[in-house]
């Protein structure tokens, strides 16, 4: 992987689940895209349970990009905080 470039900071706005079988292939899946790139990547599961419209700012801001994997989150209502704020920063989303 390219050693110039800071690592791609992906956030998956939802709780991991290994017993989901879409999970840890949502992992491969980035690590995939992001080889196929030739950059690195970090990718963070972002806990929707503490996200509001006043924090979700402040938590996911350091991300690049975010997605959402198939399934719902613990707290619908922090990962539908969490995709208004990448839609409204500009940031980039992807969902299934």
């Amino acid at each position: 992987m390219s050693e110039s470039k800071q690592p791609l900071r992906i956030g998956v706005l939802w709780e991991f689940d290994p017993d989901k079988v879409s999970h840890p292939e949502t992992n491969e899946a980035l690590r995939h895209a992001a080889a196929s790139l030739s950059t690195d990547i970090e990718i963070d599961w972002v806990d929707t349970e503490g996200l509001t419209a006043e924090t979700a700012p402040d938590r996911p801001a350091a991300y690049d990009g975010f997605f959402a994997p198939p399934g719902f989150p613990a707290n619908l209502a922090g990962g539908i905080e969490g995709i208004r704020y990448a839609r409204e920063s500009g940031k980039p989303f992807a969902g299934t």
